[in-house]
């Protein structure tokens, strides 16, 4: 349908048909923008609301960031200027409709959940950018596209904390000092009653919605932030080491030709209880 109106509309006034035909002129389309949305419809909307507002207040200490804005009134024009690193916004547009947006911006890449409706709870992921997903522009692309932004939904629900208390299978917690091996080498045991330990359980699960992964790099530079002087030695080199560790757990995965990793569902829900 778009081909024939291009070729047919607009590309008539430039060049008639057998020009068209001689010269094989052909149009290539790409993305600019992409979104991508999941809806969760409950039966009771006071309920939904007791849930989703819960899932704000946990979920905000846990991810330790470091602003959180509430906007009343009608929604204002986007700030031009360019942000960085994590954000968290509760914004209520208007206050009759009682419109309540969780929002974590990195860059180009936007999660939210919002409210939609009496019933509706929507969890989206916003790219302002295709450039950011780092796989082509070309419309061709379009279903790796679309799966790493399922992956970055995935990856956010599995970080939000929609219950009380984290919960983990019988004898995890008593398996995880134990040494582990990966192929032919031996790992030590991730021991959480050491102060270093229970620093960088809290530091992965501050950067587990982070979209793409996060590098050791910035694994340490997040200790520094929420330990301070405490961990300042701590370096890139100590966060690869740990990472090993977590991974011999099965509590972190490496992303495929990176050196990036990410959380697994799995052990995303059983780091906030350390």
């Amino acid at each position: 349908m778009v081909d024939r109106w291009v070729y047919s509309a607009c590309l008539c006034f430039g060049l008639d048909r057998q020009a068209q035909e001689r010269s094989q002129f052909h149009y290539s389309y790409s993305c600019y923008q992409l979104e991508y949305s999941r809806n969760l419809l409950f039966q009771n909307g006071r309920r939904m609301d007791q849930i989703y507002q819960g899932l704000i207040e946990r979920t905000r200490g846990l991810l330790d960031v470091p602003r959180l804005r509430t906007i009343f009134g009608r929604k204002r024009r986007p700030s031009r200027r360019r942000k960085s690193g994590g954000r968290i916004e509760c914004v209520i547009e208007h206050p009759q409709y009682d419109l309540t947006v969780f929002k974590l911006v990195f860059g180009k890449l936007a999660l939210k959940i919002y409210d939609k409706g009496g019933r509706l709870l929507r969890i989206e992921v916003v790219v302002n950018n295709v450039e950011e997903l780092r796989c082509g522009k070309r419309l061709e692309k379009l279903p790796p596209m679309l799966e790493q932004l399922e992956r970055m939904v995935v990856d956010f629900l599995a970080a939000v904390q929609a219950a009380h208390l984290s919960y983990l299978d019988s004898g995890a917690l008593d398996k995880l000092p134990t040494p582990s091996v990966r192929g032919t080498q031996r790992l030590a045991g991730v021991d959480l009653q050491k102060p270093r330990m229970q620093a960088v359980a809290q530091a992965v699960v501050a950067l587990a919605p982070q979209p793409g992964g996060f590098t050791a790099a910035q694994l340490a530079q997040r200790l520094h932030q929420q330990q301070g002087p405490k961990l300042a030695d701590y370096n890139g080199r100590r966060g690869a080491y740990d990472l090993r560790k977590l991974r011999g757990k099965d509590v972190v995965e490496r992303v495929e030709r990176t050196r990036r990793y990410r959380v697994k569902p799995a052990g995303s829900g059983s780091w906030p209880a350390c």
